[in-house]
């Protein structure tokens, strides 16, 4: 990643508007649904150096030089952060591949594997939850779950394309060759003293549930663009979770940590249950990371 090169493709912009104290609003091309974005004064001044002829490393130095007071750690986390974002804007492209790809396919044998989800597999997975919505959910084998606060058309291809741009949700897949055959999903926390992710959906076929859901408790830290503490998952009163699923993820550490009487309504009670990354994990995460700041 540090040699890199980033560059600020102003053909996507769609709309750019100069605002007040060196704020800019912008629309990108490539993602009119995210509608007007605001850009403050160091996003811009990031945006500038990326054409094409400086690395992540000079940009890096550039802004270490500028700005001295700023531990240099928080300088290149925000470099990260704010590139990561305009990259998957299509706002900037890179020289060479993309550095935000993070596929980390893991084999499972029998043609199975584990990945992440990117752009590109948006229909794919929009059409595996259609097919899977309706009959997963008594089909023998399969483990269904969907969180009970996710509401109807959240999984249509536009707000994937939302969720997956704005980092507001993260995919992981389980594939049989090149065909999805799981997938689950967590929310990220978006605001910036929020450090619990929640688990969202599960469609997996229940002998590969472990496998899944361990690929992806791990990697959740790697992607995240905001630091994550625990994870939760709803349970309410009046849609109980499947029983062995259930077990699964009590045996997997979560422990009931709420219950909120009548939260969604009269006799509708929300339980909160979660599960805490360990300090030691945490540190290995962090010191890992470092190498591609």
């Amino acid at each position: 990643m540090k040699e890199a090169e980033p560059v600020f493709k102003r053909c996507n912009l769609s709309y750019e508007r100069e605002e007040k104290e060196g704020y800019f609003t912008v629309i990108s091309k490539v993602h009119p649904e995210a509608r007007e974005l605001i850009i403050n004064p160091t996003a811009r001044n990031i945006l500038e150096l990326t054409d094409g002829s400086r690395t992540m490393n000079e940009i890096e130095l550039n802004f270490i030089n500028k700005y001295p007071e700023v531990p240099n750690e928080k300088i290149k986390t925000d470099i990260f952060r704010t590139l990561s974002s305009f990259t998957r804007l299509g706002i900037v492209e890179w020289v060479g591949n993309n550095p935000f790809l993070y596929k980390n396919e893991e084999p499972l044998g029998e043609g199975y594997s584990l990945s992440i989800g990117q752009e590109k597999d948006l229909r794919d997975i929009e059409s595996f939850i259609k097919s899977m919505e309706n009959h997963a959910k008594v089909q023998e084998g399969i483990v269904f779950y969907m969180n009970p606060l996710i509401m109807q058309g959240e999984y249509s291809e536009l707000a994937l394309r939302q969720k997956l741009f704005a980092f507001s949700e993260e995919f992981f897949l389980l594939r049989k060759d090149s065909e999805i055959k799981g997938v689950m999903s967590f929310s990220l926390p978006a605001h910036p003293k929020e450090f619990g992710t929640t688990l969202r959906l599960v469609i997996c076929p229940e002998k590969f549930l472990n496998d899944l859901f361990k690929y992806s408790r791990d990697y959740l830290l790697y992607l995240a663009v905001r630091d994550i503490s625990k994870i939760e998952f709803y349970e309410t009163n009046t849609a109980s979770v499947n029983d062995s699923f259930k077990k699964f993820l009590l045996e997997e550490g979560f422990i009931k940590e709420a219950e909120l009487k009548n939260e969604l309504g009269l006799g509708k009670d929300l339980m909160i249950y979660s599960l805490s990354y360990t300090k030691e994990f945490i540190e290995k995460v962090e010191e890992e990371r470092k190498k591609f700041l």
